[in-house]
């Protein structure tokens, strides 16, 4: 996705913010839909409503950005972990917001994302098998990052 987007190409896609169900990601994927966002600022979803959007997503094929409440590590980090493609934060307000966005979303030495394989982002994978230097290298290149500036 952050690629298609790199290279000009429009992308439709839609808010998720009521509609939490298993079958969200499948239906927006079989009606052409290119990603969706699920809404965690102004829906009633839980952090585990919004991991089951996110690998249902995965399963589907279809990206998964998170839009989180507040520009917390622990949001952004919890997303990433549950395998969003990305993730939008609301109320970015400075340069220094933006650094710490960028610093939570990249592993080292890029930044200071905490490490957790095993678990959504890596499909729940082997690790036996897992290339981690591959993983971490790739995962720097491909999580997108949108921040909101909503104030004046």
């Amino acid at each position: 996705m952050k690629i298609s987007l790199q290279h000009g190409e429009v992308l439709i896609g839609t808010f998720v913010l009521e509609f939490g169900g298993s079958a969200i990601a499948a239906l927006l994927a079989s009606a052409g839909a290119d990603f969706m966002i699920a809404d965690l600022e102004h829906s009633s979803f839980s952090i585990e409503t919004v991991g089951r959007i996110v690998r249902n997503a995965r399963g589907a094929n279809l990206p998964c950005i998170v839009r989180v409440p507040a520009l917390e590590r622990y949001f952004v980090s919890r997303v990433l972990d549950a395998g969003a493609t990305g993730v939008m934060i609301p109320r970015v307000e400075s340069c220094e917001d933006i650094e710490k966005i960028r610093r939570w979303t990249k592993y080292a030495p890029e930044g200071d994302r905490g490490v957790a394989f095993g678990i959504g982002h890596t499909d729940y994978g082997d690790l036996t098998k897992l290339d981690t230097r591959k993983y971490v290298r790739a995962a720097n290149q491909e999580i997108l990052t949108i921040g909101q500036i909503e104030t004046v």
